[in-house]
């Protein structure tokens, strides 16, 4: 695209696609344009107030969906552990949660190491549903 004149409509589309995807070669991919086009115009424009703006919305849109995923995660977690649901192994929602945590933290500028992380889980219907057997304390009544 060199020496073509780059539309304002165009770079708005470059600056939301970026701000969605975080990366260089997928808006590239997404928008039919070199890599070093893409990556000029999101640094000649990623100071600007209208596209700080921009990204800040596109991040707060992305946190809140993934606090909808960690929720329903949960809740579904929940609903696996105390009720016997076994539609989707626990793992692969583990799994989902998380990858959601994680997304979540680093689109609100968090760590994503060493989060401390509590819930009440009934350990005794968690060891249940991942078919081990609960292990009786026995007596010393000699």
């Amino acid at each position: 695209m060199r020496g073509k004149k780059i539309s304002e409509e165009e770079v708005y589309k470059v600056m939301a696609s970026y701000f969605v995807t975080g990366n260089y070669s997928e808006t590239a991919r997404d928008l039919g344009m070199p890599i070093s086009t893409v990556t000029s115009i999101v640094e000649r424009n990623k100071d600007k107030d209208e596209f700080v703006k921009l990204r800040d919305e596109k991040r707060e849109t992305f946190i809140q969906q993934t606090d909808e995923v960690i929720e329903l995660a949960v809740n579904r977690m929940k609903g696996m552990l105390l009720n016997d649901e076994e539609h989707i192994p626990i793992n692969h929602l583990a799994i989902v949660f998380g990858t959601a945590f994680d997304k979540r933290a680093l689109a609100k500028g968090e760590t994503t190491q060493n989060v401390n992380f509590a819930t009440n889980f009934d350990l005794d219907k968690l060891m249940s549903v991942a078919g081990y057997k609960k292990i009786e304390e026995e007596s010393n009544d000699e």
